[in-house]
């Protein structure tokens, strides 16, 4: 950057801090009203003669019961494998799935309990997304122990390596599943998109999304599943009981572009972040002045607390820029925004 570009960026920055003038981050849409499920019951039927009794009381519980599988299923389908219910978000009262998008965030959090009679062939339950045109991302239990998330666009986490504890899953027995969607700035942007999983409040902390879509592909269906793989040698008696409570999902307000503090305001606590550690490499500076990512503080961290300030709500204190760090800004500044990399 030239003495020129220096000099301006300092003028504006001084011009903004005492005028109060400022441009707010546009805003991102959110998740609908979600009221509902639409239930989709043998999306897999491989073992068409069982008995499966569905509850579905939104958002309180529901409940998949099958069981009473029948012996001639084993000849009378080639290979049989499994069968699997589905239960897709709805925010018209169960008529249509809802469609995700990329830029709303959400938390979505669900007690899972998995009860197999035989814990053999594995038996499946968890949160699913079904993308369309992505594949089919999954965060669950498994009658064997392992608690993973993995396919589509979702980050790979899972008990095996040590995730959420490495501590299995005991069959039969309820734990809280939690995935929060944190958006980026879409495709081709900067800022990252993440999706954190927990487990019992364990937390894999928000893990980057590298899809070309850089977070949830628009259009995304997300719900929950069972899925039976049943023994074949005790298949008269084998019975599962997938349960899913205290059922919630809702809207997660987007990270403030510029807010580099977290005090949800777009300030001179922000710009003292990005000044003190200019022309400095991602370490030994800290990651937060670099909210562009590249690995280095500098003009583009700038512009984005810049072309943000005042954003927010100010604290209590006030947003009123301290005189020494005016100082600064319009007597060393040009010196100090000099880029040398």
């Amino acid at each position: 950057m030239n003495s020129s570009q220096s000099a301006a960026a300092c003028s504006a920055v001084v011009a903004m801090a005492l005028t109060g003038s400022a441009l707010t981050n546009s805003a991102r849409a959110a998740v609908t009203d979600i009221n509902s499920f639409v239930v989709v019951e043998r999306n897999f039927n491989d073992f068409p003669n069982s008995t499966l009794v569905t509850t579905n009381n939104y958002p309180t519980i529901l409940q998949f019961d099958e069981s009473s599988f029948d012996p001639p299923d084993l000849i009378n389908i080639p290979n049989p494998f499994a069968n699997q219910h589905q239960a897709w978000f709805s925010s018209d009262s169960g008529s249509t799935r809802y469609a995700f998008q990329n830029s709303e965030g959400w938390e979505l959090s669900v007690d899972v309990n998995l009860d197999p009679l035989f814990t053999s062939p594995r038996k499946e339950a968890g949160i699913r997304i079904d993308t369309k045109v992505g594949g089919e991302g999954l965060f669950i239990i498994t009658s064997d122990g392992e608690i993973a998330a993995f396919g589509s666009f979702l980050p790979f986490a899972s008990t095996n390596i040590g995730n959420f504890g490495g501590t299995p899953y005991t069959p039969g027995t309820t734990v809280n599943m939690k995935m929060v969607y944190t958006p980026g700035d879409g495709a081709g942007g900067v800022m990252p998109a993440t999706m954190e999983y927990l487990v019992d409040g364990i937390s894999t902390g928000p893990l980057e999304i590298f899809n070309t879509e850089n977070g949830v592909i628009d259009g995304s269906e997300v719900g929950v599943y069972a899925q039976n793989a049943i023994n074949a040698v005790n298949i008269s008696t084998d019975a599962v009981v997938t349960t899913f409570s205290n059922i919630s999902i809702g809207q997660l307000s987007p990270p403030l572009l510029g807010d580099l503090d977290g005090d949800g305001f777009v300030g001179i606590a922000d710009l003292n972040i990005v000044l003190g550690n200019w022309n400095q490499n991602v370490p030994p500076a800290d990651p937060a002045a670099d909210p562009s990512g590249d690995g280095f503080v500098g003009i583009d961290d700038l512009n984005t607390v810049l072309g943000n300030w005042n954003a927010g709500t100010p604290p209590a204190s006030g947003a009123v820029p301290e005189p020494t760090t005016l100082a600064l800004l319009s007597l060393g500044g040009v010196a100090m925004l000099r880029r040398r990399r």
